[in-house]
């Protein structure tokens, strides 16, 4: 129903009659009628876009012939011409009652109000990140090998004991050859030299390389910084040249050379250390993780040693030393040096756009049954949108998500402007102590309590035996004992709007806005006692563990009115004592049973990766999860873990 229609149809509620009554109703039918209360702006159950802390117009209609006031919020306001009451309330985030009085009967009028709402449709941008994944220092490279994936830098070793690194040098090293040298030599030296060795080809076989040794990682503005290293790294090596003498005329500096022996052409092996270094830059393209080559800062090899056992030993030692000093130089083996760098920096491309496409939370993997208080289950689905891909020296490795919540099922009921953002986002803490750190917006948490809400999981017939509590529920102005409580036989639950949480460093706050009951039994209910109320929990502690529970809940707000009856003084105690019980098993169950796991984000490492055209096994199990160990606490609008960086 539109807003005009229902303020018209409230004045002609205020002026005492419907649309259908006669305008000669009788003086005594005026009389007995009891006095109404319609909520008109904003109507019950709006959601209303405001910034909270500001005031926002109230009204409601009033239908009870001789009231000239009526108070609403304990706050006395006259009754006008039109039946209306309008005042100003001031309201928060979330979940806002407004309570009007007149003639001993109270109504509540619950309405949201939030500074930007999220739609249900689509993957809304204005969300921002949700869940965030910090790797610190200690989670890049813990410094320890592979033997447990404890840090993206054992990722990196691990692949490369399976192979990438020997894919790598295949594809980089392979067959490369010298330019010739021509004939030269120092006049410094002397007027002739010993025996001087001609390549024509070098052949490098890496069939039988092994891995580097070790490796460092590190998080460089932008990007990573990879620095890769193999000590004694054996390779097979074929060569082709000749060998020369050179003599010089040393009057007129002139140069003769002459053959010393002759071609060679011979197969051995060199062993040398290697040592290669690129930065890989991180980030997004829309919502694709990407990984880029910014640089290959260095290619070293060094401490060349070579057997090459079939030649001669007249000619093997100028040929040894010649292999020595050119493969470290970079003139003579640049276009090798190029290759293997290139080749390397793919790999190390691959393994990490790997790892960041496998940023996701497990929740994410399927249909997520969420439990009822009332006894039924519903089917959710969540969407995990990456939306954040950093690397900052000064913060590490930030990888973010964003969530969404889906039915699997259909909406029993409108989800109004969706669900309700506060302004509190998820920040990045200057220094991290811990290796790793998740935070989980309170936003998540909002997502599933609407779409429980708009599966109609909040409603239905909940039989008074499932209604179970602990020994004292602490409410406003009173103590509970739960078996002191006059329990109804049948009662059914219905939600007006949807429950809304907020959480700062004291704990997380669970808002039940807008709920009816409609209870039948012993005295006070009767053949149906129907009432609004609205109740606020808090969860003071947070245990640990990949799906937390909330402890040392206790109402802090409540709030019952009876439609349209005036309830005595005992009446009104006895029922608000049951709604205390019935609120806090409602928060306890909202908060942990009928809501997933927190949606920490993970990094799911690759098990196969190509470079080259070629396929290549990372030696990972596939579905390998790497995440912060989860030690949940309560922080301003979000939920916080840190800790190891590890394999779950």
């Amino acid at each position: 129903m539109r807003p005009s229609c229902v303020l018209f149809f409230a004045l002609l509620i205020a002026c005492g009659g419907t649309p259908s009554e006669p305008d000669d109703a009788g003086t005594d039918a005026v009389v007995a009628i009891t006095p109404a209360i319609e909520c008109v702006r904003p109507f019950h159950g709006e959601m209303v876009l405001d910034e909270p802390m500001r005031p926002v117009p109230f009204v409601a209609a009033i239908r009870a012939p001789g009231a000239t006031s009526a108070r609403v919020n304990d706050v006395t306001i006259a009754i006008d011409a039109n039946g209306l009451v309008t005042t100003e309330v001031p309201v928060r985030f979330g979940v806002n009652d407004v309570e009007v009085e007149v003639g001993g009967v109270r109504q509540l009028c619950t309405f949201v109000v939030a500074p930007a709402f999220q739609t249900i449709e689509g993957d809304d941008a204005r969300v921002g990140t949700t869940a965030l994944l910090q790797v610190g220092g200690r989670g890049v490279d813990d410094g320890d090998d592979d033997t447990t994936l404890g840090s993206l830098d054992d990722v990196l070793t691990r692949a490369g004991t399976a192979g990438l690194i020997a894919g790598a040098l295949d594809l980089g090293l392979g067959s490369f050859g010298f330019d010739p040298v021509p004939c030269t030599t120092d006049p410094g030296t002397g007027c002739s030299t010993g025996p001087q060795v001609m390549f024509t080809t070098i052949d490098l076989d890496t069939s039988t390389i092994g891995a580097p040794e070790e490796s460092e990682l590190s998080v460089v503005d932008g990007g990573l910084r990879v620095i890769a290293r193999s000590r004694d790294l054996r390779l097979g090596v074929h060569v082709v040249g000749w060998t020369y003498e050179a003599h010089m005329i040393c009057d007129d500096v002139t140069l003769e050379c002459h053959p010393v022996g002759p071609d060679f052409d011979s197969m051995g092996t060199v062993e040398l250390d290697l040592e290669i270094t690129v930065i890989v830059d991180v980030g997004l393209d829309g919502t694709t993780p990407t990984a880029t080559t910014r640089t290959i800062e260095s290619v070293r090899i060094t401490n060349v040693d070579v057997e090459l056992p079939d030649i001669h030993e007249l000619i093997r030692d100028p040929i040894v030393a010649s292999l020595r000093s050119q493969l470290p130089s970079q003139p003579a083996t640049a276009s090798a040096r190029d290759d293997l760098g290139d080749a390397y920096a793919e790999g190390v491309r691959a393994l990490v756009e790997g790892l960041l496409g496998g940023l996701e939370t497990p929740l994410a993997r399927g249909s997520l049954s969420v439990p009822s208080y009332a006894g039924a289950t519903t089917e959710l689905r969540l969407a995990a949108t990456p939306t954040r891909i950093e690397a900052s020296a000064e913060h590490g490795l930030l990888l973010g998500i964003r969530s969404r919540y889906e039915l699997m099922g259909e909406a029993v009921r409108d989800g109004g402007r969706g669900v309700a953002l506060d302004s509190a986002a998820i920040d990045v803490d200057t220094m991290l102590d811990a290796a790793s750190r998740s935070a989980v917006s309170v936003v998540a948490l909002n997502q599933t309590f609407h779409a429980l809400y708009r599966a109609g999981a909040l409603d239905g017939v909940v039989a008074p035996d499932m209604v179970v509590a602990p020994d004292m529920v602490v409410a406003p102005d009173m103590v509970v004992a739960p078996d002191m409580v006059v329990a109804p036989d049948t009662m059914r639950l219905d939600a007006a709007v949807p429950p809304i949480a907020s959480v700062d460093a004291s704990g997380v706050s669970l808002m039940l806005g807008g709920m009816s009951a409609t209870f039948e039994g012993p005295a006070p209910y009767g053949d149906g006692l129907r009432v609004r109320f609205s109740a606020t929990a808090r969860a003071s502690t947070v245990s640990s563990g990949a799906d937390p529970s909330f402890g040392g809940i206790e109402i802090t707000e409540l709030r019952v009115a009876a439609e349209g009856r005036a309830m005595s003084s005992a009446e009104t105690a006895s029922v608000r004592a049951y709604v205390a019980v019935l609120s806090h098993f409602l928060a306890s169950s909202l908060l942990d049973r009928s809501q997933p796991a927190l949606p920490a984000p993970t990094l799911r490492a690759p098990s196969m990766i190509t470079i080259g055209g070629r396929a290549l096994p990372t030696g990972i199990v596939e579905g390998t999860q790497l995440g912060s160990a989860p030690a949940w606490r309560a922080a301003a609008g979000r939920f916080e873990s840190s800790g190891a960086f590890r394999e779950l």
